[in-house]
């Protein structure tokens, strides 16, 4: 992946668009992204419209619907998803504090949900 790339992946909506396609594996459509997401169809069009001019995904059309899929080589999409992977544990750990006002007990369920989500990816990987 080119520099460009990946200094766009910072931001937290490109990431969603993103995440949304690693983990459902399937083409979604605009609609599906703005729930998902819960973000603006006109912001969701941004994204997918950069992403676009980026090569990373396609757009297909269906009577008079798009639907947009990833378009990267396998190297490139283990490299997504070990970002997607660390950005997502990164975000439970920061978030760990509002959840609850004992820090230890916080910290304990944070390293039982990562290691559910670990075992929850593992488990699809290898089932596909």
């Amino acid at each position: 992946m080119d520099m460009c790339f990946s200094n766009f992946l910072v931001s937290q909506n490109w990431m969603g668009v993103l995440k949304c396609l690693i983990l459902f594996e399937r083409s979604l459509s605009l609609r599906e992204f703005v729930d998902y997401l819960e973000m603006s169809p006109a912001g969701v069009r941004d994204i997918l419209r950069r992403l676009k001019e980026f090569n990373v995904i396609k757009e297909k059309r269906e009577k008079n619907k798009c639907f947009y899929e990833l378009h990267l080589n396998e190297v490139d999409k283990a490299f997504l998803k070990n970002v997607i992977n660390k950005q997502s544990i990164q975000h439970i750990k920061q978030r760990v504090p509002e959840f609850s006002s004992r820090v230890s007990a916080a910290y304990s369920w944070n390293d039982e949900s990562i290691k559910l989500i670990n075992y929850a990816r593992n488990s699809a990987s290898s089932s596909s």
